[in-house]
C-alpha cells in the first residue's frame, strides 16, 4: 500500500496530515544527469527549502525513466527513491512531472511508466501526485487515474493547462487528508504559473 503523502494540495494551500495548513510556496527543477549523482540533489533541495519553497514540481524525462517500453532504468528510480526521502525531511512535497519524449511510443506506456515509477516509491510520502500533461484526453486522464487506485489511492493527479479532466471527476478537495477521496483531480486553474515554462504535451 502507497505511503500517505504528508500533505495534500487544495486551492494554493497544503493541507498537512494533522489538518494543518500552510501556503503552498512553488518550485520547480528539471532534473538531469548531474542531479542524480551523490549530494547534488540534496544540494538542490536544501537550496529550494532555504528559498521557502514547500511544493516542487520534479520533472524528469520519461525515456530517462523508460529507455523502452517495460525496461527501466532501477538504479534511477533508486536514487529517486533516496530524493524523495531527503525532500520529507525537508517538508517539500513534491509532484512527478514524466515529461514525455518524442521517441515514447504511446500512451500506455507513459501510464505504465509512471505506474512502474509509482510502485518504486511507494513508501515516500513526499511524493503527493502527478502530472496530466497538457492535451490529456479526458479518457486518458480517467484511464490513468484508475492505474494507481488500488495501490496509491492517495496520489494526487494534477492537470496541466490543456489537459481535459472526465466530466464526472470530483474537483472538489476535500477537508482533511483523512478524508481525502482516492484519485483526486486539481484541475487546470490551480496550476501555478511558476509551473508552466517545463511543460510538454502529448
Amino acid at each position: 500500500m502507497k505511503t500517505k503523502p504528508v500533505v495534500f494540495f487544495r486551492d494554493g494551500t497544503l493541507i498537512r496530515q494533522d489538518g494543518g495548513c500552510v501556503p503552498a510556496s512553488f518550485g520547480v527543477y528539471t532534473a538531469e544527469e548531474p542531479f542524480f549523482s551523490p549530494g547534488n540533489a540534496e544540494r538542490v533541495l536544501e537550496e529550494k527549502a532555504a528559498q521557502g519553497v514547500n511544493f516542487l514540481l520534479l520533472v524528469l524525462g520519461q525515456t530517462a525513466v523508460a529507455e523502452a517500453p517495460e525496461v527501466y532504468d532501477e538504479a534511477l528510480l533508486a536514487r529517486l527513491r533516496e530524493i524523495l526521502k531527503f525532500a520529507e525531511g525537508k517538508q517539500i512535497a513534491v509532484v512527478l512531472y514524466l515529461k514525455p519524449d518524442a521517441s515514447a511510443e504511446s500512451r500506455a506506456a507513459y501510464t505504465e511508466t509512471a505506474a512502474h515509477t509509482a510502485r518504486r516509491v511507494k513508501d515516500c510520502a513526499a511524493l503527493c501526485g502527478f502530472v496530466l500533461p497538457s492535451g490529456s484526453s479526458a479518457e486518458f486522464s480517467a484511464a490513468f487515474a484508475a492505474r494507481f487506485a488500488a495501490k496509491h489511492p492517495f496520489l494526487q493527479f494534477f492537470a496541466a493547462p490543456g489537459a481535459d479532466l472526465p466530466e464526472a471527476a470530483c474537483t472538489a478537495e476535500p477537508e482533511t487528508a483523512e478524508t481525502k477521496n482516492a484519485g483526486s483531480f486539481v484541475p487546470p486553474q490551480y496550476w501555478p504559473e511558476a509551473w508552466t515554462g517545463v511543460l510538454a504535451g502529448f
